[in-house]
């Protein structure tokens, strides 16, 4: 499924929501793939069902922590930006984190990351508590990727809630994603059949 997924990103779109049943477990895949073929930079799971993952509280936080993990580049970025900012870790707004964690990277990184692009994978965007936050996630997201050389490009699953759907219609947003279905990814269903039938053999 990675194939499909690259050659999306190839084509210019950074912001690529998706939506259907069965998407955590292609995430899931997915971010396997990605990393097996280089170029995951993080992934966050939203749940509604666990406190720590039900909000955004610490959604950029732990994709800074996993992209810094990447090289010494991102690590010495992001270190030195908590250092001046102790509260980003806790206490800061999201569009704070972001700005400070990840939208900064365009103009601090002088090439560690190189194509094919490095994705953030975050998924169940519409398992997030409060809508408000969904949407200004989205709006940070599709913010970033407008610059010029922003490293990184996202990959968004979320159910299509009327909400979300608005939003991504809108023409701002609609020209840097692009908004599949798991239905329309080749072979996505021989994917959930692999995983099943993995999974059941180990019962």
């Amino acid at each position: 499924m990675h194939q499909n997924v690259t050659q999306i990103l190839a084509n210019n779109y950074s912001v690529i929501p998706i939506s259907g049943r069965w998407k955590v477990m292609h995430s899931t895949i997915l971010c396997n793939e990605a990393a097996h073929a280089g170029f995951l930079g993080a992934s966050f799971f939203f749940w509604r069902g666990s406190p720590d993952r039900n909000n955004a509280k610490k959604l950029f936080t732990t994709v800074a922590y996993q992209l810094a993990m990447l090289n010494d580049v991102l690590a010495g970025y992001i270190l030195a930006e908590i250092q001046l900012n102790p509260l980003l870790i806790h206490d800061a707004s999201i569009n704070f984190q972001f700005q400070k964690l990840i939208s900064s990277l365009a103009s601090n990184l002088s090439g560690p990351v190189k194509n094919p692009l490095c994705t953030i994978i975050i998924d169940g965007l519409d398992e997030c508590e409060d809508k408000a936050v969904q949407l200004s996630i989205l709006r940070l997201l599709v913010e970033a990727v407008q610059y010029e050389g922003f490293p990184l490009g996202f990959f968004i699953t979320s159910r299509p809630e009327l909400h979300l759907q608005e939003v991504w219609d809108t023409e701002e947003i609609a020209s840097v994603t692009k908004l599949i279905s798991l239905s329309n990814i080749p072979g996505s269903q021989q994917d959930i059949q692999t995983v099943l039938q993995s999974g059941f053999s180990l019962i």
